[in-house]
């Protein structure tokens, strides 16, 4: 039996699906239905959910960023990745050797502390990331289709 891939989720796939950006919907369910069927283990970083609550905080829509953190965090086979005192210096680490934003630093050492197989984002920021392999999730789900 092969073992199942742990995923680390960027912020920027739900948004995707919470903002119905036409270009990333389709292979960002795709992702999700896959980790809520067990194919996949999801990882995301807290961050991910303020970063969330704030966009729908700022077009003052926040019952939608309520529904948004719950839905998430109502997925199953997903772990949310809280930011420890432990954390400080790998994020820091990341922060600098990676060239990345705190949040993006943050989001990306949760992923590699849970021993994730794959980041899936759409953030160019992280094309030149050496810790982890960095993919979209459209490209993802084609590799792991070849290989089946």
């Amino acid at each position: 039996m092969e073992t199942v891939k742990r995923v680390g989720i960027d912020t920027n796939i739900f948004i995707g699906i919470f903002l119905e950006e036409k270009e990333k919907i389709e292979p960002s369910l795709a992702i999700l239905k896959l980790i809520s069927d067990g194919v996949l283990e999801g990882v995301v970083s807290v961050i991910s959910l303020i970063e969330i609550a704030i966009l729908f905080f700022q077009k003052n829509e926040m019952q939608k960023g309520r529904k948004a953190i719950e839905f998430i965090k109502a997925l199953p086979n997903i772990t949310i990745v809280d930011i420890t005192s432990d954390m400080v210096l790998s994020i820091a680490n990341t922060k600098i050797s990676e060239k990345l934003s705190i949040a993006d630093a943050v989001v990306l050492s949760a992923t590699v502390k849970l021993s994730s197989d794959v980041f899936l984002t759409y953030d160019d920021d992280f094309a030149k990331v050496k810790k982890i392999q960095c993919m979209k999730p459209e490209d993802y789900l084609e590799k792991e289709l070849r290989k089946n």
